[in-house]
């Protein structure tokens, strides 16, 4: 059921990259980095009955489109290599692709904060030396709305417009624009294992937990399934900003005198259970990928009960997630929360080293020596990424 859950999508969630009425998935695009050593699975849509043929390094193989339009192709597994590589499917023609490690980076603001924001480092590099790291970024809206979401806005709080994204070839400019965490990780990384590397960021700053799990997960669990069944803007124990933030962002559209149950309206605030991972991860669980940088838990540490929880929650994302990309053993690694004043941040620190810890594979990035007591959002990056691969090298690449 977990597989039929995850590839029904509906027809307009695709690129309009095609030729004719085949389509394939958003995710696969040129220049994209896809996991060595695995098999290679791409899918898409097509009429009902139509044979679906496709080439990748010269290998063809070729399906029937089911009775909803959908297609889905398996290659036999690649070495990781930098000679670039196209896929061919029916007409459609993706180019320059290489085989190598691809990890996700995902969690809240200081995974997403910018390069640019951070440090010069990535200035220095030469133009054109990191040709191959590949980046992908998920791109949303502003989580903080004051004056309301304008009509456009709206038009992308559900779960099939809400993310957007390119793969693009790294370099100079590209890494500004880029996750600071994830851009000196991935440096740092290919210097050290020198393969092709793919950087998916995933990141939305402001969120919680909750919101990258699956929804059919919270609503099982009797921790979280309270979310979906009482007004969430008056739930205490819904982060308070996120309370605020959605009522700013949706006040043009809330309805007067009704409760406001996640799911329920035509529009998705990004905050919502579930919603980050369902417009994310939910619909790319055929991807292979080497593992999970994972930067959160701020929003998470504004309370004892509130990090007491993290406990529960985080086995539930690590289980969800390894479920999702079918790989049991999917390595985390977890960037600890750094130096700040916040009363409740000391229990998250020690909690995240009891998790990592407690579940196989997870590794820990210590940073309780970085960070600014008075600064959420520090600008020492670079040692936060560097300390990341270092970790991978030490405990995954051996």
């Amino acid at each position: 059921m977990r597989g039929i859950y995850l590839f029904i999508f509906p027809l307009f969630v695709f690129l309009d990259i095609h030729a004719g009425d085949i389509l394939l998935a958003p995710y696969f695009q040129s220049n994209m980095v896809l996991q060595h050593g695995e098999p290679v699975t791409v899918w898409g849509t097509a009429p009902a009955g139509e044979e679906i043929q496709a080439v990748f390094d010269g290998e063809t193989v070729s399906c029937l489109a089911g009775e909803r339009g959908e297609w889905e192709l398996t290659f036999t597994a690649r070495k990781a290599s930098f000679e670039p590589k196209e896929l061919q499917v029916g007409d459609i023609v993706l180019r320059n692709i290489l085989i190598g490690e691809v990890w996700i980076c995902s969690g809240q603001s200081n995974m997403a904060m910018k390069t640019s924001a951070c440090d010069s480092e990535t200035r220095k590099i030469e133009e054109g030396a990191y040709a191959n790291i590949r980046l992908l970024n998920y791109s949303g809206i502003s989580i903080v709305a004051n004056d309301g979401y304008t009509q456009e806005e709206l038009s992308r709080c559900t779960v099939d417009n809400y993310f957007r994204y390119t793969w693009e070839v790294a370099s100079r400019e590209r890494f500004q624009a880029f996750s600071a965490v994830a851009t000196h990780f991935g440096i740092q990384l290919y210097q050290k294992i020198n393969v092709p590397l793919g950087l998916v960021c995933c990141a939305v700053g402001g969120s919680a937990i909750n919101n990258w799990i699956p929804e059919r997960v919270l609503k099982r669990h009797p921790l979280t399934r309270s979310l979906y069944e009482s007004d969430w803007l008056s739930n205490e124990d819904v982060y308070v900003n996120h309370r605020e933030r959605c009522r700013n962002a949706f006040k043009k559209v809330l309805p007067e005198g009704k409760v406001f149950i996640p799911g329920k309206l035509p529009y998705r605030f990004i905050t919502e259970p579930g919603f980050a991972y369902e417009a994310s991860f939910a619909r790319i669980g055929k991807v292979r990928f080497r593992g999970v940088l994972w930067y959160q838990g701020e929003s998470d540490a504004y309370s004892r009960k509130s990090v007491m929880n993290y406990e529960i929650l985080f086995k539930m994302l690590v289980d969800s997630w390894r479920l999702n990309f079918e790989d049991p053993d999917l390595p985390f690694v977890t960037i600890q929360l750094p130096r700040f004043n916040s009363p409740h941040w000391p229990e998250m620190r020690a909690l995240q080293e009891k998790l990592c810890r407690q579940i196989p594979g997870i590794f820990l990035v210590g940073t309780k020596d970085l960070g600014d007591e008075h600064e959420i959002h520090y600008k020492a990056k670079k040692a936060v990424g560097e300390r990341a691969a270092s970790v991978l090298v030490d405990n995954l690449y051996k």
